[in-house]
């Protein structure tokens, strides 16, 4: 069936091309042969230090030298794979003023009829907020869990019994000397609130679960 579209061929003015990159902030590369193409807006240019002639060193020379082995190694294999038709790598890539940003890299590899890749078509996307979230919210994670250590070393130290709640399962996870856990029952596996709320004594109960 004729949908009346069929028969149109469309040229997407060159501008046009250019102001749908200037609204990305993706930076897309073309490979195909020795030519290296570029197609990203002036700020990820200037961001990246992207020159209007590109060298052939350019993407190995800017990855961080702790990764530059490995990545180098993964994109050379996923190349003269012919199985291979989408790749993606992380890495960190220099900006001009020397700090690294972590790049997501997707490749995909256009192939012959033999297999081997004629053009290869990479799409940069800058992920070093998110990135740096996930080390911070790691970072967080480690702090807490040295905070309980210290917890439990204290509480082991006195007479103290000091609790830890999870709201979402209801678990309490109780630091104390190990003479207290076992004499108040506290070293019971999945310890839970309603486990809390039956041992206090009844005439204490209504004052103490009031709040």
């Amino acid at each position: 069936m004729d949908n009346g579209f069929n028969h149109l061929k469309m040229e997407i003015d060159p501008q046009i091309v250019s102001s749908i990159f200037e609204l990305s902030s993706e930076v897309v590369w073309v490979l195909q042969g020795g030519d290296r193409i570029c197609y990203a807006s002036q700020v990820q240019k200037i961001k990246f230090d992207i020159p209007e002639k590109i060298d052939a060193d350019f993407w190995a020379s800017g990855i961080h030298p702790d990764d530059r082995g490995r990545i180098v190694l993964e994109f050379n294999k996923s190349l003269k794979d012919r199985k291979v038709f989408l790749f993606e790598l992380e890495y960190r890539f220099k900006s001009p003023s020397g700090l690294y940003y972590h790049l997501l890299d997707k490749l995909k590899f256009v192939r012959n009829k033999a297999g081997k890749a004629i053009t290869v078509i990479s799409v940069w996307k800058d992920i070093t907020d998110v990135v740096n979230k996930q080390v911070k919210l790691e970072n967080t994670h480690t702090a807490m869990e040295l905070d309980r250590s210290r917890f439990k070393l204290i509480s082991e130290m006195s007479n103290a019994a000091m609790w830890e709640l999870d709201f979402e399962t209801g678990k309490m996870t109780w630091f104390a000397g190990s003479n207290t856990l076992e004499e108040f029952g506290l070293n019971k596996d999945n310890y839970s609130v309603s486990d809390w709320k039956e041992s206090i004594h009844p005439d204490d109960s209504e004052r103490v679960l009031r709040y």
